[in-house]
């Protein structure tokens, strides 16, 4: 009986901190939705500022700006992250909500994409040559990106199987330094944040 007892409770507590620990929302939708370039879905948040995009990446938004998102934001919004290289900008990346006014927060990487999943973008061939790189999801589909030339030197680590997340290159400094409107952020080289690329095919 004291066994039973002790079982009880031990489930009444790790529920709420499972609760915690893990951001609530909706599953990716089915049939597969077919995003823009660099757009993704809001398909999990928590109270804690966790964000969990369709691939199952996460990024954790200041304590600051956590409860708007738990709240003001709704599942299946569409968003975008856009690395954040300002000095002291306060985090590593942003990200926007482009169905609410293109409000956006500071967030940092949390973890990575999931491993089998329709929307999960994996790295499936490097041409160092040409300076570009073949990218693949889970759903089969291809894309193929020119990087910038000023970040071929930053493929030299990358591998073939590497998670990605294809975000934008919006931000008004970046607009000076490159012409590309995208980034490939990879998610298994955390030393190595994002390269600049624009579209070889039409992906729209």
């Amino acid at each position: 009986m004291m066994k039973k007892v002790l079982l009880t409770l031990c489930v009444i507590i790790a529920t709420p901190l499972m609760a915690i620990q893990q951001p609530a929302g909706a599953q990716p939708p089915t049939p597969l939705i077919l995003l823009n370039a660099g757009e993704h879905l809001l398909c999990g948040k928590s109270r804690d500022g966790k964000i969990e995009f369709e691939d199952g990446t996460q990024f954790k938004a200041l304590s600051s700006e956590a409860l708007k998102v738990y709240e003001e934001w709704e599942y299946h919004d569409h968003l975008a992250v856009t690395p954040n290289t300002l000095p002291m900008g306060g985090s590593e990346f942003y990200v926007t909500n482009l169905d609410q006014g293109n409000e956006f927060i500071h967030a940092n990487f949390l973890s990575a994409t999931y491993v089998d999943n329709d929307y999960t973008q994996h790295v499936h061939h490097i041409d160092p040559h040409d300076g570009e790189i073949y990218i693949w999801n889970g759903a089969g589909t291809e894309t193929v990106w020119k990087l910038d030339s000023n970040d071929l030197e930053l493929l030299e680590n990358w591998r073939h199987g590497d998670r990605v997340v294809v975000g934008l290159n919006d931000l008004w400094i970046e607009k000076m330094r490159s012409e590309c409107e995208f980034v490939i952020v990879n998610c298994d080289r955390s030393y190595l944040k994002h390269i600049r690329v624009s579209p070889v095919l039409d992906i729209d």
